[in-house]
Formats: structure tokens, sequence, C-alpha cells
């Protein structure tokens, strides 16, 4: 049995076990155990709060963890990043007025790597180049990032985390702020990266567009509420407990949608009822 387990930690490429995060006056969560598997494409979701940013900051090194473990590729995270992780912010967080060309922005992602930085050798500059080819621009290398779309923006801040060829992509709301074309332009370019190898967790809120692009997704609010398929895993009783709010799911063929409000069709119902019945009365006053 001791055997199985260990064997089952060796394929894991990150690993939870009994994990209490959080700062000296508040616990984010507690008693987590997880794991994340090589070649594994997961959405985080979830309520504002519920601790989705905190995990991710964990596997990093940034957020604290007070007691458990957490280990990726095999390595136990002792409070820095793994040289095996590459992380992408929410664009939200970052400030778009320091003045920095997108070239400068994809080199920080070789401060672990790289003796030379700021400067770029030729070799360093090539592999940036042509990284930013693959996402479609490189015709914006020498461009101020601040004037760039917010799609474009999160194709540079991918540039930077996947430079350094990580094992592990780690994304904290990658399509919010951005319109649905983007949104779709940036699942489709995640799942080809997962389908090359990378291991992909990200936070969204956007439960439809986890639903269509990702294979697994882990409801979480403090704690592991359910995992799995979307398929499977999305039903109106998981998210609801997810939530802590009543949500609705609906079904057609293939397709499937989440509803956060549905009392809202029993609302416009209402309203119609009580439209029809206003002019019945007036037709039989006269």
């Amino acid at each position: 049995m001791a055997q199985a387990a260990s064997d089952a930690q060796a394929r894991s490429l990150v690993s939870f076990s009994k994990v209490t995060c959080g700062y000296k006056k508040k616990i984010v969560f507690q008693n987590l155990s997880l794991k994340l598997f090589p070649r594994q494409f997961a959405g985080l979701v979830g309520p504002s709060g519920a601790g989705k940013s905190t995990l991710l900051k964990s596997i990093l090194g940034i957020t604290p963890v007070l007691s458990g473990s957490i280990s990726v590729a095999g390595k136990t995270i002792n409070g820095r990043a793994p040289d095996e992780v590459g992380y992408v912010p929410q664009i939200e967080t970052v400030d778009w007025d320091f003045p920095v060309t997108v070239e400068q922005v994809v080199a920080m992602g070789l401060y672990r790597k790289s003796t030379r930085l700021p400067w770029l050798t030729r070799e360093e500059r090539r592999i940036i180049r042509e990284l930013l080819n693959q996402l479609n621009i490189g015709h914006y290398a020498d461009r101020q990032i601040k004037m760039l779309s917010g799609g474009e923006q999160q194709r540079v801040f991918l540039a930077r985390a996947l430079v350094s060829n990580p094992r592990l992509l780690i994304l904290d709301e990658p399509t919010s702020g951005v319109d649905v074309k983007t949104q779709h332009a940036i699942l489709h370019l995640l799942g080809e990266l997962n389908r090359k190898g990378v291991t992909i967790l990200l936070t969204t809120h956007d439960l439809n567009a986890v639903a269509r692009h990702l294979p697994w997704v882990i409801c979480f609010n403090q704690k592991i509420v359910a995992q799995g398929d979307p398929d499977e895993v999305f039903t109106s009783k998981v998210l609801s407990q997810t939530y802590e709010s009543e949500m609705s799911v609906i079904r057609q063929g293939d397709v499937m949608m989440v509803d956060d409000s549905p009392h809202a069709g029993h609302h416009f119902e209402k309203h119609r009822h009580e439209k029809q019945k206003t002019q019945d009365s007036g037709v039989h006053r006269h």
C-alpha cells in the first residue's frame, strides 16, 4: 500500500498533501490534498474569495504554507517558484504605465536562466522572437506594452511564461477583460500548448468557456467540492454548493450552458402573463 502511494506521488506533477495556506490572522484553506498530472489541462472555478488565487500562488511559493507540503516534479516547494513553472498573472494587476517593450517583458521570464539580464545574447533574442512569432505578435517586439490591446498583452505575458520552457503553466484569469473572440483564441492556443505536452492550470469565472474548452475542472471553495470532466461535474447541485447560490445547468444535445440566474425564465413568464391579463381586461371592458 505504501509503495502504491509512493508511485502515485512520483507520477503526479503537482501534489498537495494536507496543505493549510494563509496568513497568521486568516486561514484561506486547510487540509487540502490535490494532485495534477503531466499533460493535464485543468480549470479551477469558484466564487471570488474562495482561495483560487491563493492556491495558485502557493504552487509558486508566494503564499505561506502553514502546514502540509506541496511538491512540483517531485521537489518540495520552499518559498520560491519552481523552475518547472511558468506564471501568467491577471492583466488587471499589471502596471501598464511602466516603460517597457514587448521583448523586454518576455525577457523577464529568463531571469532564472540568464546571467546577462537585462542584456540579451543573440540566442536569447532569437528564442524570444521565435516565440512571439508563434503567438502572432512578433511584429510588436519593439512596441511599448501599454500600446497593445488586452488580448495582445495577454499573449505577451504568455510568452514571458513560456520562454523558460516550463512543464507547468499557471494562469490567473487569462480570459478576463478580453472580448469573446479573443477569449476563444486564448483558450484554443492553450489547448495547442497542452497537446504539445505542457500541463496547464488556470482560474476563470467563465463556466461556459470551461465547459466548451477544458477537459478537466476543479470546483473549489476553500476546499474541493468536486472535480472531473465538466460534462459530469457541472450539475446544478455541485455548482450551487460551490458558489453557495442557486445555479442551473441547461443541456441541449451536446451543448451545455450554465445559468447563474435560474429564475430569469420564471420572471419572464410572469411578466408575459401579467401583460396578457391586462390586454384581456381591456378587451373585456369594451
